[in-house]
């Protein structure tokens, strides 16, 4: 399992840089910089979260920190939808897009594994 936990942080966090690069087309217009400014919080959450859920200090802190990460991958989710919806960038550019919402539902599983696997065991 170390080798899945260091996986989900390292892809987590390029998960975070590709967004922040992605974010910087976006036009910088009262909604541009609204959804921009969600979109950036909750992506690189994702991953703050699941560091932290990675170094718990108990399991429920590690269930408490996963969770988060979890709702965090889902708004994000979200805010691709309304960038895309909007049409506040070009076809081309939402491409990119596109295929974050597949990671961060990706993510989402993988914590959401990591998580029922640590409710199988008791605490010490």
């Amino acid at each position: 399992m170390a080798e899945k936990t260091m996986d989900i942080r390292e892809r987590t966090f390029q998960f975070g840089i590709e967004i922040i690069r992605s974010i910087e087309k976006i036009p910088h217009t009262r909604a541009g910089n609204a959804i921009a400014n969600q979109l950036n919080r909750s992506a690189t959450s994702i991953g703050a979260n699941a560091q932290e859920a990675l170094a718990a200090s108990s399991k429920a802190d590690f269930i408490y920190k996963t969770d988060i990460a979890l709702r965090e991958a889902r708004e994000t989710q979200y805010w691709i939808r309304l960038l895309k919806e909007s049409k506040l960038i070009d076809d081309k550019e939402i491409d990119a897009f596109l295929q974050k919402p597949v990671k961060s539902q990706k993510y989402s599983g993988q914590l959401s594994v990591q998580r029922e696997e640590s409710e199988r065991y008791d605490e010490p």
